[in-house]
């Protein structure tokens, strides 16, 4: 086919190729400075919200720390209360048990 062309022709050619390219690569330069703008709106709401999640990573160890105290301190009071229930219970039974035996 080129064989067939002028060497005007295949200039041509060329030089439309060549221009194809060139708009190519503009589009290509373009969607690179778009993203390149995106990647940095990215990186500065990240700088913005770090500082943010580090103190809330704070606030949760502490609160955590927090609820493991008061859980604790409910576990504590829990096993206090049913031994408390338990020697309640065995004292008014034996009391109880006195009752009967005495008035027999």
């Amino acid at each position: 086919m080129l064989s067939q062309l002028s060497s005007g022709e295949i200039l041509k050619l060329q030089q439309d190729k060549i221009k194809k390219q060139d708009e190519m690569l503009d589009e290509f330069h373009g969607l690179l400075k778009s993203a390149k703008r995106s990647n940095q709106e990215i990186q500065n709401e990240i700088k913005i919200h770090t500082p943010w999640l580090e103190n809330l990573e704070k606030q949760m160890d502490s609160t955590q720390g927090r609820m493991k105290r008061a859980q604790n301190k409910l576990n504590q009071y829990f096993e206090k209360s049913s031994n408390g229930c338990l020697m309640t219970t065995i004292c008014i039974e034996v009391v109880l048990m006195l009752i009967i035996i005495m008035a027999l």
